[in-house]
């Protein structure tokens, strides 16, 4: 559960509280951060770097999960009460600078990895580092690693003296909220079925989901509607199609043909299928056909004699619980 207050005690007045850090209130880019059990623990300390309780913390965490944006939502908070005191660099930048001292009364560094691998570089950024430490200023290091042999490669100066903090990565009900909160950030609704969808097979991290995001607003922005799940699928293909073994067209052949094995109707499940994911998902003859083995004519076909009797009541109603059960799937899934 997240805290409302970090800290109590006389101290408490001048520290901001994270609830505030992580809504509208503050008017940083705090408040597009999604704060989760996954990275409450990373958020808590760049709050406290913020507010100089703690002076020197470092943050890990896998690439696309939200490291960079903390560090600029620390820095413009930072400036928001002192113009100018908190400067961003990358560890490769810092260790170009021209200049031999670092004048910044808070330093925050991201991809610090990038200096790890290479003897010289590391040498270099950890003279910067300790003249830092040794002089007292404040600094925020954060870095992704893949090699966990990395960590032991950076030697904090007063070891003692850094807070470290992780972000991991999200569960698949803490990827729907961060899956929710993009789609707020580009001005998206979605229902709630596709925002599960999204977090559960949109391959890659939250840089995928963001750009599985913006392919979405280019058709629309109101995927609000249950039945939207669907067109979304075909819209969203490249970044679902074979992801894990899941595919959305599985999802509908299966669902098709539970309902139209049942039932009396002539037509068959290959042309309900290849109508739901021809007209509805919107996927190309290519895509419906290469999925069910059958030459692109013959796929089209499918779809056609179905859409030539659209206004039969028991085709339409044999569409309508095919629909509902594509929907029921991708829900109970």
């Amino acid at each position: 559960m997240l805290q409302a207050e970090l800290s109590q005690g006389p101290q408490s007045e001048r520290r901001p509280k994270l609830s505030d850090a992580v809504s509208q209130r503050t008017g940083s880019s705090f408040s597009t951060f999604t704060a989760l059990p996954s990275n409450i623990e990373a958020v808590e300390a760049v709050m406290r770097f913020s507010d100089a309780t703690h002076p020197f913390v470092l943050v890990t965490g896998p690439s696309g999960w939200g490291k960079s944006h903390l560090l600029n939502a620390t820095v413009d908070q930072i400036n928001r009460r002192k113009p100018g005191s908190a400067v961003l660099t990358s560890a490769l930048q810092l260790i170009h600078s021209t200049r031999r001292q670092d004048p910044s009364e808070c330093l925050v560094v991201d991809d610090v990895q990038d200096v790890l691998l290479h003897p010289r570089a590391r040498h270099a950024f950890k003279q910067r580092l300790d003249l830092r430490v040794r002089t007292g200023r404040r600094t925020l290091l954060s870095w992704s690693f893949n090699d966990n042999g990395l960590r032991n490669r950076l030697e904090l100066p007063l070891s003692r003296n850094w807070v470290v903090a992780a972000i991991t990565e999200p569960t698949p009900s803490e990827r729907e909220l961060v899956s929710l909160q993009i789609a707020s950030r580009y001005g998206l609704r979605l229902s709630r079925s596709l925002a599960k969808v999204l977090a559960r097979h949109v391959h890659g991290n939250g840089r995928s989901i963001a750009g599985a995001m913006q392919r979405l607003r280019l058709t629309k922005s109101d995927w609000s509607l249950p039945e939207d799940v669907i067109p979304a699928c075909g819209v969203l293909s490249p970044y679902l199609l074979g992801a894990e073994g899941w595919d959305p067209r599985d999802q509908i052949h299966d669902a098709v043909g539970a309902v139209v094995t049942s039932s009396p109707c002539s037509l068959t499940s290959n042309d309900f299928s290849c109508y739901l994911m021809l007209e509805e998902m919107g996927l190309s003859e290519n895509e419906v056909a290469t999925f069910l083995k059958v030459p692109q004519a013959r796929a089209y076909n499918h779809a056609r004699k179905v859409k030539s009797l659209l206004e039969e009541p028991e085709v339409a109603d044999l569409i309508l619980a095919c629909r509902n059960a594509v929907l029921y799937g991708f829900e109970e899934e």
